[in-house]
């Protein structure tokens, strides 16, 4: 990306000459003509200066990524750019798409040592079509009032607005009209499942061109690049919390959503959640003084009185891949053969999982034992 912005500030050349306005090009194209030089030609010829002198700059810049490279701690203080650098996470390149000026690939890979990171899921960007709607997360320039303000980054949303090949037409590109401004590149793009699914390269201006529109790339070719290097692309501890937390919450499972985000707190104190999570734990929280919280099993046939029964899961986490692809295999069959019953033979239903807690009344209705 610094390459091709290189370039992009060059190509403005008219035969050796810098522009700063539209005015000037006039002036410099009327002098042109008058020594019987045709601007057309003037141009490719500056294009052509611009893109080896961009060549020659960024092989410079290139040798510059052995350097320092250090990833920003969210919850680094300071009112120094320097200060939050100094408080960042030395990292190290894993792997580069060396040729990313020309093919516009542009990709890196960055590790940093750090346990328990949050992580975010890849999606299929084959399956994003014109229309999708997206949004990007990134860390524009032009919303930063203060040097704290680089470590709080903006979300826009947008759609697509088509798919177009890449100069090289070796990929396709996502153009989007979704808000993204100088410093988002290599923001990732998300679809509406929250998954990784574009990186953001580059954008269009509209004082030049009317509209602004940004260009991201598909997220194969970063999983491409991380298979290459065999890099398994695992949700974190940090994730799961923060998913099984909002999913107990949105379910009124209070006390096991507060432990979830606690749990989210314990796992990685670098990035603070306090702020994103409270108005879950408050709402928990109320819930659970009202007596409203569901965390019980009684609790659970109380707030549906048609249930009738509740069986334990059927994943089993301690045992080997192979074992737990056979006993979902073995979970889905019975699921199949329950449809055939019920809404094909209308002979009854069938109740899968490990232990079973069944309303006792549901059992005499079939037929069980009386009990006491």
């Amino acid at each position: 990306f610094v390459k091709r912005s290189i370039a992009q500030q060059l190509i403005a050349l008219r035969f050796l000459a810098l522009l700063q306005s539209p005015k000037d090009l006039q002036q410099l194209d009327k002098i042109l003509k008058t020594k019987g030089i045709n601007t057309a030609d003037a141009q490719q010829f500056g294009e052509k200066l611009a893109l080896n002198l961009g060549d020659k700059l960024a092989e410079k810049i290139t040798a510059a990524y052995s350097n320092k490279i250090v990833v920003l701690n969210p919850s680094s203080m300071g009112d120094k750019i320097s200060d939050l650098v100094a408080k960042g996470f030395p990292a190290k390149i894993v792997d580069m798409h060396e040729n990313f000026f020309k093919d516009e690939i542009d990709i890196a890979i960055l590790k940093i040592n750090v346990a328990n990171l949050p992580t975010v899921n890849l999606g299929d960007s084959n399956t994003i079509g014109t229309g999708n709607k997206i949004y990007v997360f990134g860390f524009p320039s032009s919303g930063q009032f203060n040097p704290s303000d680089i470590l709080e980054p903006t979300f826009t949303q947008g759609t697509v607005n088509g798919i177009k090949d890449s100069k090289t037409k070796t990929f396709k590109v996502f153009q989007t009209d979704a808000k993204v401004s100088t410093g988002s590149s290599g923001g990732p793009v998300f679809n509406s499942a929250g998954e990784a699914v574009g990186i953001v390269t580059f954008a269009t201006s509209a004082k030049d061109v009317g509209d602004a529109f940004a260009f991201a790339i598909p997220i194969y070719l970063v999983r491409d690049m991380l298979n290459g290097k065999n890099i398994a692309v695992k949700e974190s501890i940090f994730v799961k919390s923060l998913k099984g937390g909002l999913l107990h919450s949105q379910n009124n499972r209070c006390q096991k959503a507060i432990q979830d985000f606690n749990a989210v707190k314990q796992t990685n104190k670098d990035f603070p959640v306090d702020k994103y999570i409270r108005s879950y734990v408050d709402k928990c929280n109320a819930l659970i003084s009202s007596g409203q919280s569901i965390d019980t099993v009684f609790a659970e046939f109380a707030k549906n009185p048609k249930l009738v029964a509740l069986s334990g899961p059927h994943i089993y986490y301690d045992l080997s891949k192979k074992a737990r692809a056979a006993v979902r295999a073995f979970y889905y069959s019975g699921y199949f053969f329950y449809l055939i019953n019920r809404y094909v033979l209308g002979v009854g239903s069938m109740l899968q999982g490990g232990n079973f807690v069944i309303k006792r009344t549901a059992l005499e209705a079939i037929g069980g034992a009386a009990f006491s």
